[in-house]
């Protein structure tokens, strides 16, 4: 058998729809297993084309089988690279430039235990409340105030990380916040919602601008772990 023929048997097969076999092996079954009708008894022309309606049954089934296979592989393997140039465009446009903004400051965190009981956190919230009286403030950093106190006051965690930029300049949130505005296709919701948390938390808590607080430690962890994640499917 010339080496070649395999190949081209294939190269045939894929330039075929998939119908077309199923078509002339339904066509075979039908001529040797449909009962006679209508006053017409199909026994003889059974026995005399018997053969080859098996033949042709068997072997369009075959090719049916080879065909169906390729078009899943075909698909299967579109939605893969599909999946690898999102995850490209996305660390590219994204979280390859979040990661250099974060790369340029160096981040000590620790561990902070919170108040575990009811009469710690109620006095935390006294704390925050009493900021309240201050003169001139505006109705707005007065909800904010009030919000920060509500949420002493149920934040049952035992412990949260927090920390500060050793050197290197201030956490990058302003940075971050307009990367992610400018690529808003290219953000997954953990982004949105951690970039707006940890936004909201600097407002609210009146952060420095050395600070990293909690929301911002989870913002940096998510970065860092969608980044090598998005790196591996980029380099493949």
């Amino acid at each position: 058998m010339d080496a070649g023929f395999l190949p081209r048997l294939l190269s045939v097969i894929n330039s075929i729809d998939l119908w077309v076999f199923i078509a002339f092996a339904i066509a075979g079954y039908a001529v040797l297993f449909v009962p006679g009708f209508g006053g017409i008894e199909l026994t003889d022309l059974k026995k005399e084309i018997g053969t080859w309606c098996w033949l042709v049954a068997v072997v369009f089934s075959m090719f049916s089988i080879v065909r169906a296979t390729d078009l899943i592989s075909k698909a299967a393997h579109a939605r893969s690279e599909r999946r690898r140039r999102r995850a490209r465009s996305i660390y590219v446009n994204l979280y390859a430039p979040l990661y250099a903004e974060l790369m340029k400051i160096h981040v000590v965190t620790s561990t902070a235990v919170l108040a575990g009981r009811f009469i710690d956190r109620w006095e935390n919230a006294v704390d925050r409340l009493r900021a309240i009286k201050t003169r001139g403030l505006s109705m707005k950093r007065r909800r904010i105030i009030l919000k920060a106190a509500l949420k002493a006051l149920f934040d049952t965690r035992k412990t949260e990380e927090r920390g500060e930029v050793e050197y290197g300049g201030v956490f990058p949130i302003d940075g971050i916040d307009r990367l992610v505005r400018e690529n808003p296709l290219s953000c997954d919701d953990t982004l949105l919602m951690l970039v707006r948390r940890a936004i909201s938390t600097r407002i609210e808590n009146g952060a420095a601008l050395h600070d990293v607080t909690p929301d911002d430690v989870r913002l940096f962890r998510h970065i860092f772990q969608q980044r090598d994640r998005l790196k591996r499917a980029y380099d493949r």
